[in-house]
């Protein structure tokens, strides 16, 4: 996919890891677990994530004049799950909308407004973060050096 853009003419991409759905509203709803998120969901991310960084090093060396930014978007769900209310929210497991099944699995109900503050959620539905949060997501990959190596998306867009 990354070449099939680059030979579109691509040549700055900005990639992030994946987050620890195992914390998001429909595997906390849906599988087995005896801990604040689901584990063995989360081990297999970190697997995945942990190989990126050198997919991404491959891809930079074999697409000349490419440049890679990632960003550690598990780290922004983790900086928010360890102190939610720094951030604004009050709820992080939950989902701001209800429902059709009544058990945070499935999309929103048709018809039954969303929560009345949706800045205090951290996920939309059971699957989706919040708009909240996006912002968030956004303004860390946009100027924080933890989370975007070796450039934070400001300087990517500099280059």
């Amino acid at each position: 996919m990354m070449q099939a853009i680059y030979q579109l003419g691509a040549r700055k991409f900005l990639v992030n890891n994946v987050s620890p759905l195992g914390c998001q509203p429909f595997n906390l709803n849906t599988k087995m677990h005896n801990t604040s998120c689901v584990e063995d969901v989360n081990q297999r991310i970190a697997f995945y994530n942990g190989l990126l960084p050198n997919l991404l090093t491959k891809l930079e060396t074999s697409l000349k004049g490419s440049t890679f930014v990632l960003c550690d978007l598990y780290k922004v769900f983790e900086d928010v799950y360890t102190q939610p209310a720094a951030y604004g929210f009050t709820n992080v497991n939950g989902s701001c909308c209800i429902d059709e099944a009544r058990n945070g699995t499935r999309g929103c109900a048709r018809n039954v407004a969303p929560c009345a503050d949706r800045t205090s959620h951290v996920f939309f539905d059971p699957f989706h973060p919040t708009e909240s949060f996006h912002f968030i997501w956004m303004r860390r990959f946009l100027k924080d050096h933890s989370v975007c190596s070796p450039f934070t998306l400001f300087e990517l867009m500099q280059l």
